[in-house]
């Protein structure tokens, strides 16, 4: 909350005092909603991160954050029918199946902790396609 508050009022300072950039308005109400839908995205993000750090280690966690590209990957086709090269996806296998291997050798794992983590970083993924798409 502290960040987000910080960021809002220092951005403000940025925009309408120093000038940095122009201030921009909403211009419709389908514009709002785009901006909406890809905040409320990144806060899920964001809180399902959170959440999973309460189960599961640091560096546990992060591991399973390298499987970002494969999500994003996976999104892209979905949401845009955008392919990469076979190389791309054969890139993302040894990522994934260090992930699931990682997974099974864990000391601490925590079955739920695991799936905030792993909805987290679909979350994430799904947020860059969003941005990608508006």
């Amino acid at each position: 909350m502290c960040h987000m508050l910080a960021s809002s009022l220092l951005s403000y300072v940025a925009i309408a005092w120093l000038k940095v950039v122009p201030m921009q308005t909403i211009g419709s109400k389908k514009q709002f909603i785009k901006i909406f839908g890809l905040s409320s995205v990144f806060c899920f993000s964001v809180v399902l991160g959170n959440v999973s750090l309460r189960y599961l280690p640091v560096s546990f966690n992060q591991a399973i954050g390298a499987t970002t590209p494969f999500f994003t990957a996976v999104f892209a086709y979905v949401m845009m029918k955008k392919t990469e090269s076979w190389v791309t996806y054969l890139t993302l296998l040894p990522v994934v199946a260090g992930v699931i291997i990682a997974s099974g050798a864990e000391p601490s794992f925590h079955l739920f902790g695991f799936l905030m983590c792993v909805s987290a970083t679909a979350a994430r993924a799904s947020k860059s396609v969003l941005q990608a798409i508006l």
